[in-house]
């Protein structure tokens, strides 16, 4: 039950996440410079977020797009 708060909350959060054409892959929108929220070193809570989203859906780390 905790896990899928979690997955929810993340999904709540990242509303740009979609899944790639590689089902194995999440793919994440992310912006490059915009603290605290992500960045292009993974530093955010965002790019957190999407990793432990990553994670609970038993996905390879999140590919990151930077707009």
């Amino acid at each position: 039950m905790k896990k899928l708060s979690i997955v929810l909350s993340c999904l709540a959060v990242l509303s740009a996440t979609k899944v790639s054409a590689d089902a194995d892959t999440l793919k994440v929108c992310a912006a490059e410079d915009e603290m605290p929220y992500s960045n292009n070193k993974g530093e955010g809570f965002e790019n957190k977020l999407a990793s432990l989203l990553g994670q609970a859906l038993n996905k390879k780390s999140p590919v990151c797009v930077l707009d």
